[in-house]
């Protein structure tokens, strides 16, 4: 998760291309409105940075306390941080076999 989110916070191309996503993904649904409105927010520098980690192991604080010291030191000043841990009372392989997905 780490990795990810900060691969997204150093590169212009990869956010230009999850800003392309989510804006043909948006396009004629009722939330479209509120997509451009996000990207003009974006765009004037007021976003929020979210991960989410999901585990199949006990919790452990250490598991998102290094990634929010690494992830916080690239954040523009002024962006919400928020990381999130998940932890399954199943394996990951097991939880995957419960997830559909249509598309």
């Amino acid at each position: 998760m780490a990795a990810q989110l900060e691969k997204i916070m150093d590169s212009k191309a990869v956010r230009r291309s999850l800003i392309r996503w989510i804006l043909y993904m948006a396009r004629g649904t009722e939330w479209e409105g509120e997509a451009h409105e996000a990207l003009r927010r974006y765009m004037r520098g007021e976003y929020a940075v979210a991960g989410v980690l999901i585990r199949d192991a006990a919790p452990q604080e250490a598991d998102l306390a290094s990634a929010f010291s690494r992830i916080r030191k690239r954040a523009a000043a002024g962006a919400l941080l928020a990381l999130y841990a998940l932890y399954l009372p199943a394996s990951v392989e097991q939880a995957g076999d419960l997830v559909r997905s249509d598309g």
